[in-house]
């Protein structure tokens, strides 16, 4: 990335990871703002690395953030940056989501009437300081590692006070208290509940997750006295008011001569949020969520299967879902994505899927699927750094193989001709600087062409082959995930006129991000066709794009265009709403969308 007044950051998001400063502080650019807001949602969106906070709200009622994933951030240091912030927000709703790699899940700043519920998060949840009060936290899920610390920082650094970092490890709550407390608007305020959450830490590096408010059917009302939990009453150790939650998170708060969380009562209905409306004897909630729908997998290495699957639906709310290896419950997730690890290489499982909501009723399966892991050891991942060893690695591409490309350009044309299956796909990854360029075509095309034989393409990848990316007629079942398209220079020979031209079948294309400028003539971001085969197949149908990010310059017309759907009216090209478009002469696409 370039820095303000020259030079570059060489950084990945990996190098973001477990880093709690600002890497890039130039691009703290939050990644959706709701200010001033009323009556909105957020629903099954994504983000990747933004600037700073994934999601924040200053100033916002009645909103609704759910079923939506977010990952990581550039910069989580000094100046508080790097959040799932929900800042000065009342009466809304989170519910269902998954965090990865942010700072912290906060409710602060008056803060108040709020229910975090079903989310799935790897940091703290964070009561950050400005009488947040009435809060409700609810069979989330928040396993927090040893390495988030506000310690571990290489640049820009800083913990919750805005001083230098300290050597405290963030544990499962957080709480504001004294000068960290005062320096973002004071100290955190009464009834923040906490019910039925899986909360663990992880106490030394690579050690074992030790649980955190374990009784699941207890209510802890944090900042509330023990004769009154609607009273406030702030956290006390031996009848001394602390002066900062670090160091004093295991006290026990709930006991004298300690004060500041009531732990009076337990519920066992598994939700205070979630409740049936009618009162009669036996007359709660009977009625099971549907059955989880199109269960997939989204990758697979030699020891672990990466699942996937559509929402269930419910009369009062889906709270998790269980999964299911060769029939025994294996774990359970709060969103629709769950990776099933500790399996053996080369062998196939039955993977399957059930839905349960609060009351405890569960789900049929929505379906079998057969998921196999890769190959062991010994060529499954092959690095490349030259554009030699590239083409090379593609050429005896083999399914389970990934060609993980390093750092730099790699010129010239790319082919590989062996297909991958959907249980071992043959899988192309590399960071964002990681680019193919191609100077121009070359040479004398034969029949049939691919390249070779003193002919280039002027393509960069063929999947046997074309654009940017061309997905060939014929070919199934790939998947198209995480890249960068620049579409600046395309020169519209040869019909090349978006990034990816979509005559396969079956794809998953997902999570790209694409950008176009001049020079360069460019018609859509994403395009289908459907040529005739022998044997015939239906080409350019069954194709899903899901979380992509276009930009058209002023110049495209769609980011994604279908190019028919008559011939395709037995598996039909899906675009989902969580696809966004900026700069488009005409739209995101000419089909309707799908949720």
């Amino acid at each position: 990335m370039p820095k303000l007044g020259g030079g570059t950051y060489s950084v990945t998001p990996a190098d973001a990871k477990a880093n709690y400063g600002d890497i890039a502080p130039e691009y703290e650019q939050h990644g959706i703002v709701l200010k001033w807001a009323a009556n909105v949602w957020i629903r099954r969106v994504g983000t990747q690395t933004t600037g700073s906070h994934a999601v924040v709200t200053e100033s916002a009622k009645n909103i609704q953030v759910q079923e939506s994933s977010f990952d990581g951030s550039w910069n989580k240091g000094k100046g508080g940056n790097g959040y799932f912030r929900g800042s000065r927000v009342w009466d809304s709703l989170y519910a269902c989501n998954t965090s990865r790699n942010l700072r912290h899940f906060t409710f602060q700043w008056s803060a108040s009437n709020n229910v975090a519920v079903g989310n799935d998060f790897d940091s703290d949840l964070n009561l950050h300081g400005g009488w947040e009060r009435r809060n409700l936290f609810e069979n989330n899920k928040a396993s927090v590692s040893f390495e988030h610390a506000s310690e571990n920082c290489q640049v820009n650094c800083g913990e919750e006070g805005g001083g230098a970092p300290d050597d405290s490890t963030w544990w499962p709550v957080w709480w504001g208290a004294g000068a960290k407390a005062v320096k973002w608007s004071g100290v955190s305020g009464p009834q923040n509940v906490f019910y039925g959450n899986d909360l663990g830490k992880q106490t030394t590096a690579g050690g074992a997750y030790q649980p955190y408010y374990p009784d699941r059917q207890r209510l802890y009302q944090v900042g509330s006295s023990a004769a009154d939990a609607s009273a406030y009453q702030h956290l006390a150790e031996n009848g001394s008011t602390i002066l900062d939650w670090a160091g004093k998170e295991n006290i026990d708060y709930s006991k004298a001569p300690n004060a500041g969380v009531n732990a009076s009562r337990t519920d066992t209905s598994g939700s205070l949020f979630l409740k049936s409306t009618d009162s009669g004897p036996g007359t709660g909630d009977t009625v099971p969520p549907s059955a989880p729908g199109g269960l997939r997998s989204t990758a697979t290495t030699a020891n672990s299967v990466s699942l996937a699957w559509d929402p269930s639906r419910d009369d009062v709310g889906v709270t998790g879902y269980d999964v299911y290896r060769n029939g025994t419950l294996v774990g359970s997730a709060a969103s629709t994505a769950y990776i099933d690890t500790g399996l053996a290489a080369s062998t196939s499982y039955g993977c399957a899927v059930k839905a349960r909501d609060a009351a405890g009723n569960a789900s049929a399966a929505g379906g079998t699927l057969s998921a196999s892991t890769a190959s062991g050891p010994g060529g499954t991942v092959v690095d490349v750094s030259t554009a030699a060893q590239l083409q090379s690695a593609l050429a005896g591409a083999r399914p389970g193989r990934t060609v993980r490309l390093a750092a730099g350009e790699y010129r010239g044309a790319f082919v590989t001709q062996r297909a991958g299956t959907a249980s071992a796909p043959i899988t192309l990854t590399g960071p964002p600087d990681a680019v193919l360029v191609n100077d121009g075509p070359s040479g004398t095309a034969p029949s049939c062409p691919t390249p070779g034989g003193g002919w280039d393409s002027g393509y960069g990848l063929w999947l046997i082959a074309a654009e940017h990316i061309d997905i060939k007629e014929g070919t199934s079942n790939g998947v198209i995930r995480g890249n960068t398209f620049d579409g600046r220079g395309i020169s519209g020979q040869n019909s090349a006129d978006s990034w990816v031209d979509v005559k396969g079948i079956d794809y998953l294309i997902e999570n790209n991000t694409g950008t176009f400028s001049s020079p360069g003539t460019f018609a859509n971001g994403y395009e289908t066709h459907n040529p005739s085969t022998t044997p015939s197949f239906a080409n350019g149908c069954g194709n899903v794009w899901r979380g992509n990010t276009s930009d058209l310059g002023g110049v495209g017309a769609h980011a994604i265009k279908i190019t028919s759907t008559s011939k395709c009216t037995t598996d039909p090209n899906v675009v989902h709403v969580g696809n966004t478009v900026t700069n488009a002469v005409s739209g995101l696409t000419n089909i309707p969308l799908t949720p």
